[in-house]
């Protein structure tokens, strides 16, 4: 597990390209409490220098509703969720269009396929690419 959690980390970090995106959002929302989801929603957030809201597994909560009506008085419009709807309601997803907000979600089936498509999605390039067969940690 801690292998597993480990590569997922190392896909994120590896991410760390310069600057160079290939999208561009105003915020980023991940789930709080997974460390892997969270990790990749960070790594884009302090590159692209762009707020970084966790949520729970309940939705968004007063406190960050207002959060998110400051995001948008300062006129961020694009928000971007990382992870399927186990892990960001689709709650989170309608709130965000309540307020206005245009919303793209990167996911995919696991971990790693999330970590992927975040990778494809938001970098234009890397100067490190991690390539691994299965999930089994390497020797």
């Amino acid at each position: 597990m801690k292998s597993r959690f480990g590569f997922a980390i190392l896909i994120a970090v590896a991410l760390i390209a310069q600057g160079v995106f290939a999208a561009n959002y105003d915020v980023v929302v991940v789930r709080g409490d997974y460390p892997v989801d969270l990790v990749l929603g960070q790594t884009y957030a302090r590159q692209a220098e762009i707020p970084l809201v966790s949520v729970s597994r309940f939705g968004i909560t007063q406190e960050i509703e207002f959060e998110l009506y400051g995001y948008r008085a300062q006129g961020y419009k694009n928000a971007l969720i990382i992870g399927g709807e186990d892990s960001v309601p689709p709650n989170v997803e309608q709130d965000l269009n309540k307020l206005n907000f245009t919303v793209t979600r990167l996911w995919d089936w696991n971990r790693y396929g999330t970590a992927a498509r975040v990778a494809v999605s938001l970098w234009e390039k890397a100067d490190t690419v991690v390539v691994t067969l299965g999930d089994q940690p390497g020797t």
